[in-house]
């Protein structure tokens, strides 16, 4: 198991910050066919929720789209199970992915240029606002890339590739 936490902070320039998101709760909600009904009904437990290529925010989670079919819920490590009894008689499959994912949180001035020269994201605020989510990839592997805020952004990859993820991004930064 890679220990990012125990990683220095990728240092990009002395005010941008590379470090790990650490207890988050993730929650892929997958089902075999949305229709209206379903969608209303996962509407009504979980909140508004995003279009092709955003994220919501809510009060205490954060729901991405990842296909027509299929979202992830971000939440606070430990609040997994209030979302399993919230859907729990819905037509849908809840699988926690917690321990099988790092995020990466990447906040600075400099972080657009550091993703930009990394992936094939037009990363412009005019193209990828605040709020878009989406799968692409980097290093070549897929990541998730999300963007919170004017200079801030998080990086959701596979655990077990955490550590050479963080290497790949690091490479060639001073």
């Amino acid at each position: 198991m890679v220990n990012l936490k125990a990683q220095p902070v990728l240092d990009v320039q002395p005010q941008d910050a590379v470090v790990e998101r650490a207890f988050l709760g993730m929650l892929r909600i997958q089902t075999l066919r949305m229709d209206g009904e379903l969608l209303q009904q996962l509407t009504d437990r979980l909140g508004t929720l995003p279009e092709a290529g955003y994220f919501k925010q809510q009060q205490d989670r954060r729901t991405h789209w990842l296909s027509p079919q299929e979202y992830l819920v971000v939440v606070e490590d430990g609040q997994e199970q209030l979302v399993i009894d919230l859907l729990a008689d819905l037509p849908v499959y809840v699988s926690i992915i917690s321990d099988s994912r790092v995020t990466l949180s990447l906040i600075g001035q400099h972080i657009p240029e550091l993703l930009a020269q990394r992936c094939g994201l037009d990363l412009h605020p005019d193209v990828f606002a605040v709020g878009c989510s989406t799968i692409t990839r980097m290093a070549g592997l897929p990541v998730m890339v999300s963007r919170l805020g004017n200079v801030e952004y998080e990086v959701t990859v596979d655990r077990s590739y955490g550590q050479y993820f963080w290497d790949w991004l690091g490479r060639d930064v001073k």
